[in-house]
C-alpha cells in the first residue's frame, strides 16, 4: 500500500493512505489545530462514511495518522525496519503498551469541518467505572489517557477483581485521585463489580470502561453533549481495533440509532466499553446480572431497549485492544464459542417475545439474575 507522508506545520507530520490524502488537504487547518499547545499529539485519520443501519459494520484497516514528529522520530527509532503502512498499528501499539507516551489521542474523520468539533462546557458529574482483572500496565494505560479526576466533574473508579492487589498499590499510590477498591471474594466477575461501582457512584452521568482498552482525550467531551442532544439515556460511539495478534488496526462502526436498530431484531448494535448511561435510567432497567463473567451486558442492552433511548455518537472515541489473553478471545469464554452461545441463545427469542407482547419483560430471560456469592467492594488500603 502507497502511502504520502505531508509535513504540517513546523513540527508535524501526516502519513496518509489514498484515500485520505484525497481529503486531507481540505481537512488540515482545522486538524492542525488540534495540535496546538501540545508537544507530543497522534490523531489516527480516516474518511468518513456513513454509519451501519443495525449491525456493527468492519469498514477495514487503517494506516492514515497525523501526529508530532517528535512522536514519529521515537516511532521510527524504535522501528527502523517498519513500511510505512505498517506505522499507524506500531504506533497504537506502542502508546497501549506505555512505550510511547502522548500528551493527546485523537480519531478524526476526514472531510473535518474547517471549525474543528466545537468544546463542550458540559460539566455534569460523572463517574468512569471500570472492573479490573489482569495485567498492571494495561490498566496503567486505561487510566493515563482519562481526564484528571477530579475536574470538569468527572471522578475515576476501579474495582479490582483479584486475590492478591498487592501489585495494584504502587499503580494506586501514583494515582491518588483515582478511587481503587477490592472486589470481596475475588473473583467475582466484571459485571459484578461494574454494577458494585455503580451502587456506589452518586454521579449523574456513569461511563464505563474496558480496563485494557484506551479512551481518545475527547471521549467525555464528546459523549455528554451528544447525550443531551439526542435526550437519550444511553450513548457510545464507534471504535478503533487494535488487533495485536494479527497487527493491524480497523474501523468498527455502529448504528447511530440503536433503538431504531433492535427494534428490526437482537442485532450487535452497540459496544458496552464505549458506553454512558444515566445514573437513574441504569438502575431503573435493573442493573447488570451477576451471575456471569460474560454477556451480561448484551442482556442488559436488550432490557434496556424496554426503558431508554439509546444512540451511537457518529464520532470514533475509544480504542480497543485486541489481545490474546481477552475473555472475547480465549478458550470457552471467546467470542462464538459454544458456552458462550449456550448463555445468550434465549435472550434474542425473549427480546422479540417481549417486544410483540408474547412474554412480560418480568418473566423473560432478559431480567437481572444476582449472583448467588455475596460480594462486596471495599477501599483498597
Amino acid at each position: 500500500m502507497a502511502m504520502t507522508p505531508r509535513a504540517v506545520g513546523p513540527a508535524a507530520v501526516a502519513l496518509l493512505d489514498s484515500a485520505t490524502e484525497a481529503l486531507f488537504m481540505e481537512s488540515e487547518t482545522a486538524l492542525r489545530r488540534e495540535l496546538e499547545g501540545c508537544a507530543a499529539a497522534a490523531v489516527v485519520l480516516l474518511p468518513w462514511q456513513n454509519a451501519p443501519q443495525y449491525v456493527a459494520r468492519d469498514d477495514g484497516s487503517v494506516t492514515s495518522f497525523l501526529c508530532s514528529e517528535t512522536v514519529l522520530n521515537r516511532l521510527t527509532a524504535h522501528r527502523p525496519d517498519a513500511l510505512p503502512e505498517q506505522l499507524c498499528c506500531l504506533l497504537l501499539k506502542a502508546i497501549l503498551s506505555g512505550n510511547l507516551l502522548v500528551d493527546r489521542l485523537l480519531i478524526r474523520q476526514l472531510p473535518y469541518p474547517a471549525g474543528g468539533i466545537a468544546a463542550s462546557d458540559d460539566e455534569s458529574p460523572t463517574a468512569v467505572l471500570m472492573a479490573h482483572r489482569g495485567r498492571v500496565d494495561h490498566l496503567r494505560t486505561a487510566l493515563r489517557y482519562l481526564p484528571p479526576s477530579g475536574e470538569n466533574g468527572l471522578a475515576i473508579r476501579v474495582g479490582l477483581d483479584t486475590e492478591d492487589p498487592a501489585p495494584y498499590r504502587p499503580l494506586a499510590a501514583s494515582v491518588s485521585r483515582v478511587e481503587f477498591y477490592r472486589g470481596i471474594p475475588a473473583p467475582a466477575g466484571p459485571y459484578a463489580i461494574r454494577q458494585k461501582l455503580a451502587e456506589l457512584s452518586p454521579e449523574r452521568l456513569l461511563m464505563f470502561h474496558d480496563s485494557d482498552d484506551v479512551s481518545c482525550t475527547d471521549r467525555l467531551s464528546r459523549l455528554r453533549p451528544n447525550m443531551a442532544a439526542a435526550e437519550c439515556g444511553m450513548i457510545g460511539c464507534h471504535e478503533l481495533v487494535v488487533d495485536e495478534i494479527r497487527s493491524e488496526v480497523r474501523a468498527v462502526r455502529y448504528p447511530l440509532d440503536v433503538s431504531e436498530a433492535l427494534r428490526d431484531g437482537p442485532h450487535y448494535s452497540f459496544l458496552h466499553g464505549t458506553s454512558m448511561i444515566g445514573r437513574q435510567a441504569f438502575f431503573a432497567a435493573g442493573g447488570f446480572s451477576t451471575d456471569r463473567i460474560i454477556s451480561c451486558d448484551t442482556q442488559f442492552l436488550y432490557r434496556a431497549w424496554f426503558h431508554m433511548q439509546i444512540r451511537n455518537a457518529d464520532d470514533f472515541l475509544y480504542i480497543r485492544r485486541r489481545h490474546a489473553e481477552s475473555l472475547t478471545v480465549q478458550g470457552p469464554t471467546k467470542i462464538g464459542s459454544d458456552f458462550r452461545r449456550a448463555i445468550e441463545q434465549p435472550w434474542g427469542p425473549d427480546f422479540e417475545a417481549v417486544k410483540s407482547g408474547k412474554l412480560p419483560l418480568a418473566k423473560s430471560t432478559l431480567m437481572a439474575v444476582p449472583g448467588s456469592a455475596k460480594h462486596e467492594l471495599v477501599p483498597l488500603a
